[in-house]
């Protein structure tokens, strides 16, 4: 077929080297855009999504679980699961008193919505 409208991609990359594997998601990336092409790949690593995706989808037990923006499911993940999923985390419990989360002597200023709770799970993850 000359000029698709979707390109289906499962585990493109898996295979490759990591310096291949970063050249080849640009590549795939640059046609996409080129050619406006609708493009749905399949794969366990975060990084192919975050590199190519625009609109991206967590699939756990055969349905979706949480469907967003990469960067809103990597930064706010609907469960402990989904976070685990989409790159290195450090789940820590902690005990919420009034509008605080508190870990040990850390306190956690907490978003109005979490007060409700006894306890919430918070996430951290390594920046680069």
């Amino acid at each position: 077929m000359k000029n698709p409208k979707i390109l289906l991609l499962d585990e493109p990359f898996s295979n490759l080297d990591a310096a291949l594997r970063d050249s080849a998601r640009a590549l795939v990336r640059r046609i996409q855009k080129e050619r406006k092409l609708t493009t749905i790949i399949v794969s366990h690593d975060p990084a192919d999504i975050f590199s190519i995706a625009d609109a991206a989808g967590v699939i756990i037990n055969g349905k979706f679980a949480q469907i967003g923006n990469p960067a809103d499911i990597y930064n706010t993940p609907a469960t402990t699961l989904i976070a685990t999923l989409s790159g290195d985390i450090n789940l820590l419990s902690a005990k919420v008193v009034e509008d605080i989360a508190l870990i040990a002597n850390l306190k956690i200023p907490l978003n109005k919505g979490l007060i409700n709770y006894n306890e919430v799970i918070i996430g951290l993850r390594l920046m680069r």
